[in-house]
């Protein structure tokens, strides 16, 4: 027998031996064949041989299935798919948001989204509402309080009380004392009584001659205003109205002095005006002295139209 190098190290007979020792060559032959040759017996219908080492022959059976993939099934949103071959899988263009469970959804465009029930962290009370202010961003409202309306101001919502209505806005001023008139004077009357002042729109203690049209109360107002002088047969006497101390908005003609009773007349006008615009009743007599108006009959209204 010889050892030639063989892949398996198989003993081969030589030439020789097939002459002299044939039997026993074929029986050493064999038994290296049936050792070597053994890792390949048993095995189950399914398993494959795996290779356990570098060893030549060194192989076992395993399950075809551990750590292999045998089959692609494709779920929503993917395409794709197969048991054999080359498995290709994609993401299908048109994904379907699954609406029934939380997803995340990052860096994704939504084209005319529905947004039935959606939770927004910003909006932390009943009621709050949700504007854009620009470039894709958006900004809570908090909700108003009862009876106010929603408007704009400055350019963004707000909610705020209404401007108009059923509920009346106005006020009524007038003087508890008779003022004196110097002559050839026009002089503002001051006010130092109010009947009704809704909003504010005079003050006993400062700037008394004024009706001051207050924040929020922006539009078109009716002024009335009244006026009596004392008796006196000389001169002339008139009354006018005038917004922020130098537009004027109404001048009633004047009237010949009396002896016989005292003379007056009453005014009104509409106007126009924002927060801050003040008005004032103006008056002026040629008595030639000092003359005193009848407080009883002397009064200063405003009445709110509408913006």
């Amino acid at each position: 027998m010889a050892n030639p190098t063989t892949n398996f190290g198989w003993v081969m007979p030589t030439a020789t031996d097939l002459v002299t020792d044939l039997p026993a060559d074929f029986a050493v032959f064999g038994q290296g064949v049936d050792t070597s040759m053994a890792y390949l017996l048993g095995g189950t219908t399914g398993q494959v041989l795996s290779k356990t080492s570098a060893t030549n022959m060194a192989f076992t059976w395993i399950n075809n299935d551990q750590g292999d993939i045998t089959g692609v099934t494709a779920g929503t949103g993917i395409s794709g798919g197969g048991t054999s071959g080359t498995v290709t899988v994609s993401i299908d263009t048109a994904v379907t948001v699954d609406k029934t469970t939380a997803q995340t959804l990052t860096n994704k465009t939504l084209t005319s989204p529905a947004l039935t029930t959606p939770t927004i962290s910003t909006l932390t009370t009943n009621g709050d509402l949700v504007y854009g202010t620009g470039s894709g961003a958006l900004s809570r409202l908090g909700i108003g309080s009862s009876a106010q309306v929603l408007t704009v101001t400055g350019g963004v919502p707000v909610w705020a009380t209404p401007a108009g209505g059923a509920s009346f806005v106005g006020c009524s001023a007038s003087a508890s004392g008779s003022q004196s008139i110097a002559n050839n004077t026009v002089t503002a009357l001051t006010w130092n009584t109010e009947e009704f002042d809704t909003n504010t729109f005079h003050s006993t203690a400062t700037n008394t001659s004024r009706l001051t049209i207050p924040s929020g109360k922006d539009g078109y107002y009716l002024f009335t205003a009244s006026m009596y002088w004392d008796t006196n047969a000389t001169g002339y006497r008139s009354i006018v109205v005038k917004k922020n101390g130098s537009t004027t908005l109404l001048v009633l003609p004047e009237l010949l002095g009396s002896t016989v009773a005292s003379g007056g007349a009453s005014m009104s006008v509409i106007a126009s005006a924002v927060a801050t615009d003040y008005f004032e009743v103006y008056g002026r007599q040629t008595s030639g002295g000092a003359l005193a108006n009848l407080s009883q009959y002397c009064l200063f209204q405003c009445q709110f139209l509408g913006a």
